[in-house]
């Protein structure tokens, strides 16, 4: 089978055809090239990085935006956005990557976290994930580091609150790196 072509022309010229998309016969898509890369399903080729642009009047958070979807049902089971550059033999590589795992499939009461990994050796590693209870979970066995990367000398601090008061712990780098654990 032969690709699919759809060619873009002036509204009385038809000599001065332009390629707009091609759907190639092994079903990669490609828009603005005539030959789809065998790294992608969906290329888009030009100076203008595509936009996804959600026009929905819903006053709803859950409605627009865009929608990523597995075909499964699998507890662990997840899907996400990878974010892929070249490497330095220009070989397509994921560098970030976002997703939703499912936690629970019950039906009706389906709860689900949300992932955030990088790259490691070519390797994609989990760093943090929230879960459907909100906890934050840090893959890092030595725990969740903060750091403040404002060239300022002020403190760096972790800060946990509730209703009954909190608690903070720092490192002041004004005073040589003291350790501060206080409520204030």
């Amino acid at each position: 089978a032969g690709d699919l072509v759809i060619y873009q022309h002036g509204p009385t010229d038809f000599t001065n055809e332009v390629e707009a998309l091609r759907i190639d016969s092994s079903g990669r898509v490609g828009i603005g090239t005539s030959s789809p890369d065998t790294s992608y399903l969906f290329e888009v080729s030009g100076a203008i990085p595509a936009i996804m642009t959600s026009t929905s009047t819903a006053t709803s958070p859950t409605y627009g935006g865009l929608a990523v979807q597995r075909k499964t049902n699998t507890n662990g089971n997840g899907t996400g956005i990878s974010f892929l550059l070249e490497d330095a033999g220009n070989v397509a590589t994921e560098y970030g990557y976002i997703g939703g795992i499912i936690e629970s499939n019950t039906a009706g009461s389906e709860d689900g976290g949300l992932l955030f990994a990088t790259t490691l050796n070519n390797a994609r590693t989990e760093r943090l994930r929230i879960d459907s209870a909100g906890t934050i979970i840090s893959s890092k066995a030595s725990g969740i580091f903060f750091k403040n990367s404002s060239g300022g000398t002020s403190a760096t601090q972790i800060q946990v609150s509730n209703t009954g008061g909190d608690i903070r712990v720092g490192v002041e780098s004004s005073s040589g790196g003291a350790i501060q654990v206080g409520t204030s």
